[in-house]
Parts: C-alpha cells; structure tokens; sequence
C-alpha cells in the first residue's frame, strides 16, 4: 500500500437496498435441511444413526437440484452425532 495515493472518500454514495427475497431463494434450502435433521435428532435423542449416507447424499443433492441460484451444499455432522 503506499498511502501517497490514499485520499479521502469522494462523497459518492451508492444506493443500494437489500432485498430479502432474493436472499431467502438462497437461505430457504440450509434452513429447510437443518430444521428437519433438528427434527430427528429431537426423536432420536440425539442421535442420527436412523439415517443412511445415502439419505444425506439425497438431501444436499436435492437442494442444489431444487434452486438454479444454489451451486453446492453440504451438512457438517458432529461425529457423536452419526456414526
């Protein structure tokens, strides 16, 4: 960085505003998958050994499948938690 060319701002503002709705199309998938695992941990006391990789694989497939805007998924699963 050389601070010669550091100046102070120009006093442009850039309007922008957020828009919800165009985040949730990104958020909907994450938070659809964690409330249904949350769900069977709930029943499962704390466990999900009911569940198959192939179920999870299923799972993180279907959200990048179900959203064109939504290009990978994963769920992180602590190791006490499945086998």
């Amino acid at each position: 960085m050389n601070a010669a060319n550091c100046h102070e701002g120009t006093g442009a503002v850039l309007d922008l505003q957020f828009d919800v709705n165009v985040w949730n199309q990104y958020t909907d998938p994450a938070i659809r998958t964690a409330n249904l695992l949350t769900k069977i941990l709930e029943n499962d006391n704390g466990s999900l050994d009911s569940l198959t990789d192939d179920l999870f694989f299923m799972m993180v497939r279907n959200n990048v499948h179900g959203n064109s805007l939504i290009f990978g998924s994963a769920i992180a699963i602590e190791s006490h938690v499945y086998r």
